[in-house]
């Protein structure tokens, strides 16, 4: 067996295939994450409605059906979808928070309106404590001014709905089903990225082999 690599192309194909394994395996972390997170949130999902105290102080418990809160100042108008997918604005307000966390307040959803509509519609009575989204690497910039936000942010939040400050980590949304971020890319769809990505791995290494041979640089009989 002989093999005379091609130096800059051996330097240019370990470091393509160092970012393919990276991207492979962090697809797989995300998938036991997205498996844990789900499996969270179908524990808790059909137990009784507790006080926001119970759910959050302590050991927060992501997930949980939690009673409303009360509220009548301004409504912060974050982007999102309805039950039925359509885009729009949901609609909310913040609530007083225990005093076992350090943020005054926390955000609860009370209202959709769809773009397609001028009607806004209560968000029902039926509550989760649930963490805050991040941030998406596409998300729109937010507009406090004029009371629109595609991305959480506390402090800019908590100026538009008059409060001292609100929970950078948690808030409070109507009860849909299993949460978009956990509904719309579940753990098999990381699963076949993470295969998608070792695939391209082995891919790569099979064509800097093949393209050496052709090249009679790489071969199993002696020269």
């Amino acid at each position: 067996m002989y093999f005379r690599p091609y130096p800059i192309l051996s330097v240019l194909t370990l470091l393509g295939l160092a970012v393919l394994i990276w991207l492979g395996q962090w697809q797989w972390s995300r998938m036991g994450e997205k498996a844990a997170q789900i499996a969270a949130y179908e524990a808790v999902a059909d137990a009784e409605p507790v006080a926001l105290s119970d759910a959050i102080c302590g050991q927060p418990m992501p997930g949980r059906a939690v009673e409303p809160g009360a509220g009548d100042g301004p409504e912060v108008r974050i982007w999102g979808r309805g039950a039925d997918g359509q885009g729009g604005w949901r609609g909310f307000i913040a609530v007083e928070l225990p005093g076992c966390v350090t943020s005054t307040h926390i955000l609860q959803e009370v209202s959709f309106t769809a773009f397609a509509g001028e009607d806004s519609e209560s968000a029902g009575p039926d509550l989760r404590l649930m963490r805050v989204p991040p941030a998406g690497l596409f998300d729109a910039d937010n507009d406090p001014e004029a009371n629109e936000f595609y991305r959480y942010d506390a402090e800019q939040m908590a100026d538009v709905a008059g409060v001292a400050s609100l929970s950078p980590g948690y808030w409070l949304v109507a009860d849909r089903g299993l949460p978009a971020e956990l509904a719309e890319v579940p753990p098999s769809r990381h699963f076949g990225y993470a295969l998608t990505w070792f695939g391209l791995a082995l891919v790569l290494v099979a064509v800097f082999l093949a393209f050496h041979a052709a090249q009679g640089r790489f071969g199993f009989t002696r020269r």
